[in-house]
């Protein structure tokens, strides 16, 4: 963990959630001997709320310097939390070396281009399930970094207890790492199948790198390591601003890929159907493909835009139109499925990009996943990710 003295450090004040920091060891006592009195405290930085001082202990002599910054003080960063009023109610953990980033699942999407890397994303729709990647770092035992070495060529990438070689997880390593390291990845759905987990995979190392370096970059400026690593291999544009919010959202906002408006659909329960895998990095470098996608996304993005309310079914109804309109709705297996749930009451859709199907009802050979408003976050030690099935 890096720990500045005096100095507030936040993410992106503009954007739309919040970082907790904690504050410790902040405030000279009024005793003779000027001393310190150590105490904790909670900021909660965002739009929603910047600047406000919480105090999160119950330190005596405190109460005087709410709302007030400490003459010194230690700071430590910890990822966003999208759920504001959730936020009183969050421990205060410390920073480790394993950190979680969600599935996400892409329902509609257009692609844009810009000069620099990190201006280049997508818009469009998706959601976040209750699972995902979980990122273990561990430094390579006997070896010690230098200027001179390939701290990337030399780092180990293991996937589910076999070594990949992973370009996009390996950039993130080269951006963060100061020596070689283990990253371990362990995925709750398949890659390649609509889910972004080479997204979620980037994501959740470059928190655990964070961390176990000491990085000085905020979770924004991680997250965008991350994105910038996807879209660089070519193997999402759109996945990493989903996981590093959480929920239903719609991405709206060109050369901001980080930027989300959540949708009004609550945390719900949907069922997935994998088939196989789609080759993003083939999809997104085919121009003719893309420039039907681009056309299809955008009439499907106006479209939402000026929907005066959307549901679950209504969602995936568009999403559905999107699918058949870009071209990308060419397995027959996917569109048996959507048959399936429209036949039981409910809509389905292709998952973007992959052959695979979510559905808002149970369908023949689907896993039920719960949609959850949780981003990517780093985990304590020991702490496992629980699902979150159930009922709405």
């Amino acid at each position: 963990m890096r720990r500045l003295q005096g100095k507030r450090q936040t993410g992106d004040p503009s954007a739309d959630n919040e970082e907790i920091v904690l504050v410790r060891g902040a405030h000279r006592s009024g005793s003779g001997n000027g001393g310190w009195l150590d105490m904790d405290w909670r900021w909660v930085f965002g739009r929603k709320v910047l600047g406000r001082a919480v105090m999160a202990s119950s330190a005596e002599n405190g109460a005087g310097m709410v709302g007030r910054e400490p003459a010194a003080c230690h700071i430590t960063c910890f990822p966003p939390m999208a759920i504001p009023e959730l936020q009183s109610q969050l421990p205060l953990l410390p920073a480790g070396s394993r950190a979680f980033a969600p599935a996400n699942g892409s329902l509609v999407f257009e692609t844009y281009e810009a000069g620099a890397t990190h201006g280049r994303g997508s818009l469009g729709v998706g959601f976040t399930l209750d699972e995902g990647v979980v990122a273990s770092v561990a430094r390579l035992p006997g070896v010690t970094g230098a200027p001179h070495r390939d701290v990337a060529g030399e780092s180990e990438i293991v996937v589910d207890g076999r070594r990949w070689d992973f370009p996009t997880v390996r950039q993130v390593i080269r951006q963060l790492a100061l020596e070689p390291v283990r990253v371990t990845l362990t995925a709750d759905l398949p890659f390649g199948c609509g889910f972004g987990m080479s997204g979620a995979s980037a994501l959740a190392t470059a928190y655990a790198l964070g961390a176990e370096f000491a990085c000085p970059q905020s979770s924004f400026e991680l997250a965008m390591v991350a994105h910038e690593a996807e879209v660089d291999q070519a193997t999402g544009r759109g996945d990493v601003g989903g996981q590093f919010n959480g929920g239903f959202m719609m991405r709206t906002t060109l050369g901001a890929p980080l930027a989300v408006q959540w949708l009004p659909i609550g945390e719900a329960p949907v069922w997935c159907r994998i088939f196989g895998p789609i080759s993003t990095s083939d999809v997104l470098r085919d121009a003719a493909t893309m420039a039907r996608v681009n056309a299809a996304g955008h009439a499907a993005l106006e479209k939402l835009r000026s929907a005066r309310e959307v549901d679950l079914n209504q969602l995936l109804h568009m999403s559905r139109e999107f699918a058949e309109a870009s071209g990308l709705l060419t397995s027959v297996r996917v569109r048996q499925s959507i048959e399936e749930a429209v036949a039981a009451g409910g809509q389905a859709s292709m998952v973007m990009l992959g052959e695979a199907v979510v559905s808002s009802v149970p369908i023949d050979g689907a896993r039920a996943c719960r949609v959850v408003r949780q981003p990517a976050r780093l985990l304590a030690p020991g702490e496992r990710v629980e699902r979150r099935l159930g009922a709405g």
